[in-house]
């Protein structure tokens, strides 16, 4: 696991960190966990108690039922993302033995706010298509906006409330390979040096185009996970220090997310440079973008995504 999540050997303890990261976005960003298991399960009295010590969260029992676990795990989800993720499971096997749920939800405003008029204007799709959407929309929007030659993209930072951005990475075309250009150089490198360029820019004066978004994404993480190299926690895991009596081995992983812009603000619940001028009077993102929520606090993106139909 230490390869697979790229944690050197010396990392003292993940979960320490995990609690400190915590804290430190507390104002903007709201992150709980909760453990539910199996009463005929001996959990580790250890794992129970460093759940509660890093993460508030004290293991609950499953009951006999299906529709009670479903009922029961949904309404903790729901809750702690605000009612924005309402589902996560649709079903509870009894054979189930541990379910570990993690919930992270942001709410962030705009520092300068869009006009409250609705205008439409029409999108152009990936396939070339045009589609008619609701978009924010200011005629003079404070913003820093400058293209970045290592991304490819022309980008756009917009401050939200809580030491936290949003940037836009709109590629030089609507095609599907300068979106996947700009995306394949997205490493943690080149996106931290973005923000450090992106930072020094002044804010100008802006005709802003943005489409209202709402992001609700579900994904099967077990083919994932494997690809990362963890194929062991379904195969032959070493999971003795939550449950020793016996083999316990990974069935299922789900991950939901879900995305707001609207004029309120944020909220969340992953060509060349001569195709754009270097400074711009207007930014309109009426074409297939990147997403990237940054946190100044922890130095480190919270959401990562792409926008091809709002």
């Amino acid at each position: 696991m230490e390869t697979a999540l790229c944690l050197s050997h010396n990392f003292f303890c993940v979960h320490s960190e995990m609690k400190k990261l915590k804290l430190k976005l507390q104002d903007t960003l709201k992150m709980a966990s909760q453990i539910y298991y199996n009463p005929n399960m001996n959990l580790s009295e250890s794992f129970a108690n460093q759940s509660m010590q890093f993460y508030d969260a004290a293991p609950v029992k499953l009951t006999k039922s299906s529709e009670v676990n479903v009922e029961m795990i949904n309404s903790w989800v729901a809750k702690q993302t605000n009612n924005k993720i309402k589902e996560l499971v649709d079903s509870v096997p009894a054979h189930t033995e541990l379910v570990l749920l993690n919930a992270v939800y942001f709410n962030g405003q705009w520092k300068m706010k869009f006009d409250a008029k609705s205008k439409r204007f029409p999108f152009v799709k990936l396939n070339g298509e045009t589609m008619k959407v609701p978009v924010l929309y200011s005629a003079k929007y404070k913003l820093a906006t400058q293209y970045v030659p290592a991304l490819k993209a022309q980008v756009a930072m917009f401050p939200l409330s809580g030491a936290s951005s949003l940037f836009i990475l709109l590629p030089p075309t609507s095609k599907l390979s300068d979106l996947q250009l700009v995306e394949g150089k997205m490493t943690d490198r080149a996106v931290t040096q973005m923000v450090e360029q992106m930072n020094r820019v002044s804010p100008q004066a802006t005709e802003v185009t943005l489409p209202k978004i709402k992001l609700d994404v579900r994904t099967a993480m077990n083919t994932l996970l494997r690809k990362i190299g963890l194929s062991e926690l379904f195969d032959s895991a070493n999971l003795c220090g939550i449950y020793p009596d016996s083999e316990l081995l990974l069935t299922d992983a789900r991950h939901r997310a879900f995305l707001s812009l609207t004029e309120e603000g944020v909220e969340a619940g992953a060509a060349t440079s001569l195709s754009f001028s270097r400074t711009l009077s207007s930014f309109s993102a009426l074409r297939p973008f990147l997403i990237i929520l940054w946190s100044d606090q922890a130095k480190a993106p919270l959401f990562l995504g792409r926008v091809t139909e709002p």
